[in-house]
Parts: C-alpha cells; sequence; structure tokens
C-alpha cells in the first residue's frame, strides 16, 4: 500500500490543485495573516485570557446573539428612524474619518445623496457645503446602522427597519438594488440616480404596503433558507432576495402591483438587494449587545479603502484602524474594503459557511478544496461559538461560527473576516471582489485599549 506525503503549498493554489488530482493531500496556507504578536501583545493576551471579566462579557453577548430575533418591519426613509441633530446630513459606512480621507467610491455616492436631497446641484457643490458645515456627515454605525460598500444614507434614503424582537432596539441599512449603475457601487451616472429615485419613489413604498400586510418576517430563519440554497456569498445574497420577494409577492399583487416590476428588477444582477438584506439583519442582531462592558468580540468591521477597521461590544465609541496592501484582482485593479458590509461576518454569514472549493482568493481565482476548509476551520478558531440556529449545510451541517474574539484572533494570528468584499479603487463603477485582509495592528490596539479601560473600572 502507498502513502502519499501531505505537503503544505504557501500561495500556489494552481500547484495545489494539480496535487490533489494526483490523489495528494496539498494543504494550501496564506502568506497574508500577518506577523506573529509581539512579546508586549503576548502578555496582554495572558491576562486577557486570564480575566474572568471578559469571559462573563463575552458569554453575555454570545448568548444575545444565539436568541436575538432580528424581525423585517418594514421599510422607511432614514429620516424618520435617524436621530441626527442636524437639519441636513449624511451617514457613511466605516469609521469617521474627513471627507478627504473618504475613498473616492463614497466621496462619489455622499455628493450624488446631497443632489437626490435637494441640498446641492452637483459633486463640487456639495463638497464645498459639507467643507462649509452646512451638511452634516457621520458614520452609519453611530446610529445603528450599516451602510455597505460605498453607500451613503441621507434623509430620504429607503432603509429595512429591524426590530429585534428580544430587546425591542431597532436597526436600519439601506434598501439596496441588484442594478451595476448604483450609488452603493461609487457609480454616480444619470442612470444610478434615476434608479434611486424609482428606488425612493416605488420600490421602498410598495415594500412597505407588503409588509404590513404580511406582517413581521423573521431574517433569521429566511437567511438559513437562503444559506441552503447558496454554496458562494452571491447565490446566497441572491437567494435571499428572490425568498423576500417569493414571500411578498401575493401582498404586492393586492396591495401595490406597481411596484412588482420595480422590485422584480431589484432583485439579482450584483445581489445588492439581497446583501442588504443580510446587512440588516447583522445589524438588527448585534445592535442589542453594544456596549457590554469588557466584552472582547468584534461588533464593528469596516474598511476606508486604505486601512481595515475593528471596534469591539465593550468599546463601541471607538474604532481601531490599520493600513493594509492593497492587492490586484486579476485585471490588475487595485482593491480595497470600503463601508460596513464585512459585518455580516460576525454572524456567520461569510465564506465560513461557503461549500468546498466556492471561496474566491485575492487574484479572483477559485481556491482549491482544502483551502476553502482551512478557511472554514479558521473560522472556529478565532470564534467562541456556533449558532445554534444557523447551520452549514454544506459542512457537516454544524452551526456557523458566532462570536469572533478578538484574542483568539491575536493568538492564532487570524483576521476576524475569512474574507471581506472589496471595490477596485481604479475602476470607476467599482467591481466587487472577496480579499483577505489582516488587521495585526487594529487588533493589537483594541485589545490594549479594552485592557486599559478594564484596569481602570470595577470589576464587571
Amino acid at each position: 500500500m502507498t502513502i502519499l506525503p501531505t505537503v503544505a503549498v504557501i500561495d500556489r493554489l494552481d500547484l495545489a490543485d494539480a496535487l490533489l488530482d494526483q490523489g495528494v493531500d496539498a494543504r494550501v496556507f496564506s502568506s497574508h495573516t500577518g506577523p506573529l504578536p509581539t512579546a508586549e501583545t503576548l502578555g496582554e493576551l495572558v491576562i486577557a485570557y486570564g480575566d474572568l471579566r471578559i469571559d462573563r462579557a463575552n458569554a453575555r453577548v454570545l448568548e444575545h446573539l444565539q436568541t436575538c430575533r432580528p424581525m423585517l418591519v418594514s421599510t422607511a426613509p432614514a429620516g424618520l428612524v435617524a436621530e441626527i441633530d442636524a437639519a441636513r446630513w449624511v451617514l457613511y459606512g466605516g469609521p469617521p474619518v474627513a471627507l478627504d480621507a473618504l475613498s473616492e467610491p463614497q466621496r462619489r455616492s455622499i455628493a450624488a445623496t446631497c443632489v437626490l436631497e435637494g441640498w446641492a446641484t452637483d459633486r463640487a457643490d456639495a463638497d464645498a457645503r459639507i467643507v462649509a458645515d452646512e451638511i452634516h456627515l457621520s458614520t452609519a454605525s453611530d446610529h445603528a446602522m450599516a451602510a455597505p460598500g460605498a453607500a451613503s444614507i441621507g434623509p430620504s434614503t429607503p432603509c429595512w427597519i429591524v426590530r429585534d424582537d428580544a430587546t425591542g432596539l431597532t436597526g436600519a441599512t439601506p434598501l439596496l438594488h441588484g442594478a451595476d449603475a448604483a450609488l452603493w457601487l461609487g457609480d454616480d451616472s444619470p442612470e444610478a440616480m434615476r434608479r434611486e429615485r424609482v428606488h425612493s419613489e416605488a420600490l421602498a413604498p410598495g415594500l412597505t404596503a407588503a409588509l404590513r400586510a404580511h406582517g413581521p418576517l423573521d431574517l433569521m430563519a429566511l437567511c438559513q433558507r437562503a444559506l441552503d440554497m447558496g454554496d458562494d456569498g452571491h447565490t446566497r445574497t441572491d437567494a435571499l432576495g428572490t425568498l423576500l420577494v417569493t414571500e411578498l409577492l401575493s401582498y404586492l399583487d393586492e396591495r401595490a402591483p406597481r411596484a412588482i416590476t420595480p422590485v422584480a428588477h431589484a432583485v439579482g444582477g450584483n445581489g445588492g438587494f439581497g446583501l442588504s438584506l443580510f446587512l440588516a439583519t447583522a445589524t438588527g442582531a448585534v445592535t442589542g449587545a453594544i456596549g457590554t462592558p469588557g466584552s472582547s468580540l468584534v461588533c464593528g468591521l469596516a474598511g476606508t479603502g486604505t486601512d481595515v477597521a475593528v471596534r469591539l461590544f465593550g468599546i463601541p465609541d471607538r474604532w481601531f484602524t490599520a493600513p493594509v496592501s492593497v492587492p490586484l484582482d486579476a485585471a490588475g485593479r487595485t482593491l480595497a474594503i470600503i463601508g460596513d458590509t464585512p459585518l455580516v461576518e460576525i454572524i456567520g454569514f461569510g465564506t465560513a459557511t461557503a461549500a468546498p472549493g466556492s471561496v474566491i482568493s485575492p487574484g479572483n481565482q477559485p481556491e482549491s478544496r482544502t483551502d476553502a476548509n482551512t478557511r472554514v476551520r479558521e473560522a472556529g478558531v478565532v470564534s467562541i461559538g456556533r449558532s445554534r440556529r444557523l447551520r452549514s449545510p454544506h459542512l457537516d451541517d454544524s452551526g456557523v461560527a458566532v462570536g469572533i474574539d478578538v484574542r483568539a484572533c491575536l493568538d492564532a494570528g487570524r483576521p476576524p473576516t475569512i474574507a471581506t468584499v472589496a471595490v477596485g479603487r481604479a475602476d470607476a463603477r467599482g467591481l466587487f471582489h472577496a480579499a483577505l485582509r489582516p488587521q495585526p495592528a487594529a487588533l493589537t490596539d483594541a485589545l490594549g485599549a479594552l485592557m486599559y479601560d478594564l484596569e481602570r473600572t470595577r470589576p464587571i
């Protein structure tokens, strides 16, 4: 009997697949996981793992993530749900940064939102009014919202309204559509602007009427059905959008038949419709545990185009950022994460739930089967639990990983996201791809800040 060896392959996916075809157990490892923790960080890790206050806080957050019940109750203009002390405002995804530090797709989207709101005539006018403090900019996470990609939120932007039945708290995300001409992709063309108006005037009111007739929808149950139907992120987001429309179709026909065509056009395409639903579910799930003192679990993940940002349930008012090298896609375009899309990873909607072989690598080429399994194992390594409600039908029906612990990330040398959505900055229309993102510096700073806060407080 011939026993073939196990071969470790670094980054060479083509070589790994060739070995797999010959029956060799080729295990692929990535060189993009970042440096090992420093001696100072290791010392903090020892203290953090020995602090029962952190363990108790994390247990409370995990139990919330296991028992929360995000319900889709309606759509509404953001101005009806956001309490902002300004007459004119625009929200964007990611950590708070100055206008000139935002990514180019985000700046285009923000200016277009100002035009749609009637506050500016063009981008130059919008920028000038923002600089003059006539229009207030803020990050969506400060208002229990999340903005994916280049999406920006103004008072009239239609949003999914999600209520957590376990706490009564609500969250919101902008309602996206699947057309390539879309503000959330950084496209501010006349066609993108026209679609946004249709979105606000026909699509959202029709969905609101249908939801009112149907009643609240259990998003976790709907998301599980989407996980059952999809092998990768794009398939799952398309499935979720289709499932919602199927659920509401008879109510649309009864209450808002003119909205059926806009709704049909919103589904599919780039998957934005379903993505915004996944993000709404994640936003509704995390909102009730935000501010749990002492928790080292991650409650926010985002990017600015040049940096990656993270925040913790224990100190949600602070983002921790670190610059990252920007990889190239298959066409040679630079990639950069922007917005709050990676938030979906926190409750298990990322590639950790994908079937082996369906993950997309930074070079936009399919990863090997073994590499996909490796990433699934990594999700469990950096998380403290498995979901009791969301399972991965492609991975032995086990629960998806939930509760990403910043301590475990540093201990294992793994980033909290297994794969995240990226936008091509060099492409004016911003194509989306998956890309690995190490965040060691941001994670180290977050843990240090948490430990400092704990030293200044009484036992939790």
